[in-house]
């Protein structure tokens, strides 16, 4: 899993976010690479990173960019949304990840 991480001036903000989503990802036994950027850099970057994390005020330089739908589908049908599977050229989510994905959700209070 690649992250993206950013804030104005990507040295802030953004390598605390980072530093927390390393800490999180590592007690949930979840392998990721996380950069962080300036937002101008990480908004011409942002299609090659499969999450993007930034402050609430960042968040519409973002709004052209196609996230990776495998992981927000997933999360929805495990809420009991039915958004149906993906289709190609996308393939479902592997059982590995589906396990992670499920842990995390729980871990968060987001399923029982």
């Amino acid at each position: 899993m690649k992250i993206l991480v950013c804030c104005i001036s990507g040295m802030g903000s953004s390598q605390m976010i980072k530093m927390k989503i390393s800490n999180v990802l590592k007690k949930l036994g979840i392998t990721a690479t996380i950069d962080h950027k300036p937002i101008g850099e990480g908004k011409s970057m942002a299609k090659n990173y499969d999450a993007i994390f930034c402050s609430s005020a960042l968040v519409d330089n973002f709004k052209d960019v196609d996230p990776n739908k495998i992981p927000t589908k997933t999360a929805l049908n495990l809420l009991g949304k039915d958004v149906g599977e993906c289709r190609l050229p996308l393939t479902p989510m592997s059982a590995q990840n589906r396990e992670k994905l499920t842990n995390a959700m729980s871990a968060y209070g987001l399923r029982s």
